[in-house]
């Protein structure tokens, strides 16, 4: 650790859903129970320091002890509800990287659809209802990126599933107020490098105002939906 921190190493860890125990696996989206992500901060603490993402990406100082910055994407109520307070417990700061989908009146993203399919009714019976001839979880999910009909299956099947809910603008301002950061993770949540120059504009602007507003400060960092990108896309 010494040597990493001599060496301007830093750690960006990404989460997405902290939850109260484990009744929310079997699903698609990342989830970790709450009494371990305070054990993992805690462990972090012990050998670093948690700052600010922006300040880890700036030109890097030699210190004595690894720096490490958390993040968070998409938008789980978990991040406030159960996320937040171990974060102000703790006093580490955080960046949510958000779509905002509540502010434009837009129900949960595809892959929190499935997420619930397959929780309730497991990977065949899924595969079964939505008409897919995929082979495991990771595929499925894998195919319904590429494929819009698919998605559009996947939503259908789910649309009568209880929701477990979307950040909203109160919960958005909760986080600011906690001196946590807002990123911006696009409205839609498409593979990006997929789409052309006009879409792929629409979907890097489209929606960020909105949030920007709901937050009280300005957005400047991003994070790439599905963790994908390419040159176009970065430029």
């Amino acid at each position: 650790m010494r040597v990493a921190a001599a060496r301007h190493r830093g750690l960006i860890l990404v989460y997405h859903r902290i939850a109260h125990g484990p009744e929310l696996g079997g699903g698609i989206v990342p989830t970790v129970p709450v009494d371990l992500f305070r054990r993992q901060l805690e462990a972090i603490l012990d050998v670093g320091e948690v700052v600010e993402l922006e300040l880890l990406l700036r030109t890097p100082e030699r210190r004595r002890r690894p720096r490490f910055a958390l993040t968070f994407d998409d938008d789980y109520p978990t991040h406030r509800a159960v996320a937040l307070p171990v974060l102000r417990q703790l006093r580490v700061p955080a960046t949510f990287f958000l779509c905002g989908r509540s502010l434009h009146g837009m129900g949960p993203a595809w892959f929190d659809v499935l997420d619930r399919l397959l929780r309730r009714d497991g990977l065949e019976r899924t595969l079964r209802s939505v008409g897919s001839d995929a082979e495991t979880v990771e595929a499925l999910a894998l195919a319904c990126e590429r494929n819009e009909p698919l998605r559009q299956a996947v939503i259908a099947r789910g649309s009568a599933l209880a929701s477990d809910g979307q950040l909203d603008s109160a919960d958005i301002a909760a986080l600011t107020q906690a001196n946590m950061s807002i990123g911006f993770h696009t409205r839609q949540h498409l593979v990006l490098p997929t789409l052309d120059e006009a879409s792929l504009q629409r979907e890097l602007l489209e929606g960020r105002d909105a949030l920007e507003a709901a937050a009280s400060q300005r957005i400047s960092v991003f994070a790439y939906p599905h963790g994908k990108a390419d040159a176009r896309t970065a430029r």
